[in-house]
C-alpha cells in the first residue's frame, strides 16, 4: 500500500513539474516576444520628433519585458534547488548542481545586462 501511495506521489510530482516547465517556457516566450515587437515599433517611431513620451514608454516596456525574462528564467533555477532539496541532494556537494547553478544565474545575469544596457543608455539619451 504505501509503494502505491509513493508512486502515486511520485507521478502527481512529475506532472506538477511538466506543468511548471511549460508555463515557464510560455513565459519566456510571451515576454521575449513582447520584447521583440515593442524593438520593432522603437524602430520604426525613432526617427519620428515630437513622440519621446512614446519612446520612453517603449524603452521601459522592454526594460519590464527583459526582467519577465530573467524572472521566468530564474524559476527554472529555483525548480532545480527544489527538486535537489526533495530528494535530499545536497546541491553544493555535487560539482554538477554547482556547474548548473552558476550557467543558469549566469545566463540570467548576461541576459538582462545584454538587454537592459541598451535600453538604459537610450532612456537617459531621451
Amino acid at each position: 500500500m504505501s509503494s502505491d501511495f509513493a508512486a502515486f506521489h511520485m507521478n502527481r510530482e512529475r506532472s506538477i513539474m511538466d506543468v511548471l516547465n511549460e508555463a515557464c517556457k510560455g513565459a519566456i516566450l510571451i515576454n521575449g516576444g513582447a520584447a521583440v515587437a515593442m524593438g520593432a515599433l522603437l524602430q520604426a517611431i525613432w526617427d519620428r520628433g515630437g513622440i519621446a513620451a512614446i519612446k520612453h514608454a517603449v524603452l521601459v516596456g522592454i526594460l519590464i519585458t527583459v526582467f519577465g525574462v530573467a524572472l521566468a528564467g530564474f524559476t527554472f533555477v529555483l525548480r532545480f534547488v527544489s527538486l535537489c532539496r526533495g530528494a535530499h541532494i545536497p546541491v553544493v556537494d555535487n560539482a554538477w548542481g554547482v556547474a548548473a547553478m552558476i550557467t543558469g544565474l549566469g545566463s540570467i545575469v548576461l541576459f538582462v545586462a545584454g538587454c537592459a544596457l541598451p535600453v538604459l543608455v537610450a532612456l537617459c539619451v531621451l
